[in-house]
């Protein structure tokens, strides 16, 4: 059985990424990595010196052409000029959660807010 590539057409928005790493996997499956826009909540400062791989990961993204953008939340997408006019055949939101010891009433509301 041959290995299925996707998408043959549209663009790829991944959400909530920490240090990239599902990203970095994830194009071993796409056809062509300009497709895909990789966002962060935390800024750029940060998520490198939380995750020792993030920035090694993010160098590999860029040098393939994925856009990689940081302090994005992804409950409020439309206020950022870089993604408000674009279009995703494909959203992927891998491990929504809100941050450290979150209640499922936290992790309920995020998924909530990112849906409406």
């Amino acid at each position: 059985m041959s290995e299925s590539r996707y998408p043959k057409k549209g663009k790829i928005l991944m959400l909530g990424e920490g240090d990239f790493s599902f990203t970095t996997s994830l194009l071993r499956f796409v056809d062509d990595p300009s497709c895909v826009v990789a966002t962060c909540i935390e800024t750029k400062d940060t998520i490198t010196k939380k995750h020792r791989n993030a920035a090694s990961n993010i160098t590999d993204l860029r040098s393939k052409g994925v856009t990689v953008l940081y302090a994005i939340d992804a409950t409020r997408l439309v206020k950022y000029h870089t993604l408000k006019d674009q279009q995703f055949s494909y959203i992927i939101f891998n491990f929504p959660h809100v941050g450290g010891k979150a209640s499922i009433g936290q992790n309920r509301k995020l998924l909530k807010h990112l849906f409406c």
